[in-house]
């Protein structure tokens, strides 16, 4: 099986969600200053970047991301390119097959710069979840955020009905 990355690479000034803790790198020991060994800690949220959340921050009662079988996340995907104006939902209509996979990412290109946060990403629709989920679709994935958005509220998906 073949590998894909699509990590935007995490560094100091990576955004991250307004009030959420940025990255840092902290370094104890290194060879520049004359240390045996290099030793460093990393502070972060753990939205930074390309991740999977855990159905328990977008679900009042969902399970933690340690109880999720790791088989979930890796294997087969398929990587849907839809071009929609900013800050409009994915819909049903927009798939132009149902998935052939049982994981699928969208690319949308409205979250183009990883140093800069904006608020008018592209994000899933309730109709188009639904739908996934009765296809039997999991995970479902951007590499931006796609819930717990500041918008989700006026989008119309409060994260305690989004399934877990």
């Amino acid at each position: 099986m073949k590998l894909y990355d699509i990590t935007p690479k995490i560094h100091p000034g990576i955004a991250v969600f307004p009030g959420d803790v940025p990255f840092s790198r902290q370094i104890a020991m290194s060879w520049a200053q004359g240390h045996h060994l290099e030793l460093s800690s990393v502070t972060t949220t753990l939205h930074v970047g390309a991740h999977a959340d855990s159905p328990s921050h977008y679900h009042r009662d969902g399970c933690d991301i340690a109880e999720r079988p790791l088989e979930r996340y890796l294997g087969a995907c398929e990587v849907y390119a839809v071009a929609l104006p900013r800050g409009e939902r994915i819909r049903p209509e927009h798939l132009p097959h149902p998935p052939r996979a049982p994981r699928v990412l969208f690319y949308t290109g409205s979250m183009p710069d990883p140093d800069v946060f904006n608020l008018d990403f592209n994000s899933l629709s309730p109709e188009l979840v639904e739908q996934l989920v009765g296809f039997g679709v999991h995970p479902r994935g951007h590499r931006h955020p796609q819930r717990g958005s500041p918008r989700q509220q006026a989008l119309g998906v409060p994260s305690g009905d989004l399934p877990p």
